[in-house]
């Protein structure tokens, strides 16, 4: 079943996971004793994974362009979502409490999409990484299956296509390679 969802939905929606994933604030509950008993507190025995350092085998993100927050080939990102919608049972999963995006990258691929192509809404999918995607982006085997989002750019009930250039026509590719957390 697709779901649309709209642009400020969204933007608050990711206003508020940016909020709740900053050490020593609040849970989104108002109760800072209930975050920090989950883990995501400064004074817990049991932190978080750095998915982060992980994802990026070793790397810092800084100095290295396109490994995270970029646009993916369509029909990569394509497999992991069908994949996730074909799953019966979702209570095996391998646990995925967030992905995190740059703000900088996304927003550069939201602009250049503007001037790419014409969209109105943004749609954000549950997928699961298939060995394939990962392969290409260079990521650990050990994500396949793991849960991500995908950002895909929709124009009316209709996917956002490029206007003119090499991809003229096609799909504008979905945005996807966040950290994912834990």
């Amino acid at each position: 079943m697709n779901k649309k969802i709209l642009v400020m939905p969204c933007i608050a929606a990711m206003l508020g996971i940016i909020s709740c994933s900053q050490p020593g604030d609040r849970s989104p509950s108002g109760d800072s004793t209930a975050r920090d008993s989950v883990t995501m507190g400064r004074d817990s025995s049991i932190q978080p994974l750095n998915a982060e350092k992980e994802f990026l085998s070793g790397m810092d993100r800084t100095s290295v362009e396109g490994v995270l927050d970029q646009p993916v080939d369509d029909s990569l990102a394509t497999a992991c979502i069908e994949r996730y919608q074909t799953i019966k049972e979702t209570s095996m999963l391998k646990k995925t409490h967030y992905v995190k995006f740059g703000s900088e990258s996304l927003l550069k691929w939201v602009q250049d999409a503007k001037m790419n192509s014409e969209f109105d809404s943004i749609r954000m999918y549950l997928g699961m990484y298939t060995p394939k995607i990962l392969q290409r982006y260079q990521k650990p085997q050990k994500y396949t299956d793991r849960l991500s989002i995908f950002i895909v750019l929709y124009n009316g009930s209709e996917r956002a296509r490029y206007l003119s250039g090499d991809k003229s026509g096609k799909p504008i590719d979905p945005y996807n390679l966040g950290d994912v957390h834990p």
